[in-house]
């Protein structure tokens, strides 16, 4: 994982100074943060490109959270809309970190999941049913996206099995925080406040459906170990 983590740093650094080199750009030609905001979210084009440029990049720089994005499509865009640019996002996103994968091998996905024992469990079961398991991963909160991208590209899974499993996982718990964007600025109107509690409503059950399916596995697991003794 080592070459990951070296065009991890070198995006970050390329990313900093190209900010640093456009502000100052910016700054001696007399734009301000409120200028460049209004050409982006005044051009259709622009708003899409900024978009599925940061879903591009959220596949080498981790720390983009995912929620911000789904929040921000809703935003710039009209409903709709904004869904249509998420699943092309979506599948950008998917696509890179699945390839990668394949490419990298599992031993090297394995060593950052060993890092993150939250989850080692449950990419261990999804080893077991590969489509059911990054359906399941999907719905829950917790994994990161482009580990879960680079652990299916690294199985025998099917690419379009996967990317079904994944677009179909992530859709409940994306499609309320794109209706959340669009009432961002009334964040105590029904328009936001009903997605807000779908939501939750959502990530609660999913958590309810990993706890139970993880002690079923767990009592098999024992069952299966006082069946070998």
């Amino acid at each position: 994982m080592k070459k990951i983590k070296i065009l991890q740093y070198t995006v970050i650094i390329l990313t900093i100074v190209l900010l640093l080199v456009g502000s100052f750009a910016g700054y001696r030609a007399g734009y301000t943060l409120e200028d460049i905001w209004a050409a982006v979210s005044g051009s259709v084009l622009y708003s899409v490109l900024a978009v599925l440029g940061l879903y591009c990049l959220k596949t080498i720089l981790w720390v983009i959270p995912i929620n911000a994005l789904y929040l921000g499509a809703g935003i710039l865009f009209p409903v709709w809309q904004a869904v249509l640019i998420t699943y092309i996002g979506l599948v950008f996103d998917f696509t890179i970190g699945f390839f990668a994968g394949r490419r990298i091998g599992k031993t090297s996905v394995m060593e950052v999941l060993y890092k993150k024992k939250p989850v080692q469990w449950l990419f261990a079961l999804a080893e077991k049913n590969h489509a059911v398991g990054c359906l399941m991963i999907r719905m829950l909160p917790g994994p990161p996206t482009e580990i879960t991208n680079m652990f299916y590209g690294a199985t025998s899974i099917r690419y379009f099995y996967f990317l079904a499993a994944s677009t179909l996982g992530m859709t409940p718990g994306m499609l309320p925080i794109i209706f959340m964007g669009k009432a961002v600025l009334t964040p105590f109107s029904k328009e936001f406040i009903i997605p807000f509690f779908i939501e939750l409503v959502f990530v609660v059950l999913a958590f309810i459906i990993f706890f139970v399916v993880r002690k079923k596995g767990t009592a098999a697991e024992k069952d299966g170990t006082d069946n070998d003794v």
